[in-house]
């Protein structure tokens, strides 16, 4: 248990949108955000990255016009593939460094709780408010600096923290 005291809680505050924005805003703004995570040279600057797209994300699901629009669903489609990759790259790159078991150097393994914190939340806090269960909401564990990127709202994101600061 004490490997998710090094799991970090990112608030991603609930945004609230006072007028849409337009389609190619938002397009030119996932795309500045891909471009970023590419371009990035630190774990520090892709996480940066990864909020971003996480806030573009969540507000493409949160657009009035998401569920008659075909244009944001292909731009949420995009945003979630790239999330996936990131994902499956970080999983890559940490297979990479591991050898038999252990990392290159000798130490040891630290035991790393993060997706299974993820998975957890998801089951027990809301269930039907996060994007798995077709919710607005999103969670996201980026092992690299082992922190949870959280998208929801106060009540849930209190909720959260009082289950994170008991652990």
């Amino acid at each position: 248990m004490n490997a998710l005291l090094f799991c970090t809680l990112i608030a991603v505050p609930p945004t609230e949108f006072t007028e849409p924005r337009s389609y190619r805003e938002i397009q030119n703004d996932y795309r500045a955000a891909f471009r970023e995570h590419i371009q990035a040279d630190k774990d520090v600057d892709r996480a940066t990255a990864v909020k971003r797209m996480l806030l573009l994300h969540a507000e493409i699901v949160e657009h009035p016009n998401f569920l008659t629009s075909s244009t944001l669903k292909q731009y949420r489609a995009q945003i979630w593939a790239r999330l996936q990759r990131v994902k499956n790259d970080i999983e890559k790159r940490e297979r990479r460094q591991t050898w038999q078991g252990r990392p290159r150097g000798g130490r040891g393994v630290r035991d790393d709780y993060g997706p299974l914190l993820v998975a957890l939340i998801e089951r027990t806090i809301a269930p039907e408010f996060w994007d798995v269960n077709g919710g607005p909401g999103t969670i996201v564990y980026y092992r690299p600096l082992r922190v949870l990127v959280v998208h929801a709202t106060i009540d849930v994101h209190h909720r959260i923290g009082g289950v994170i600061g008991k652990l």
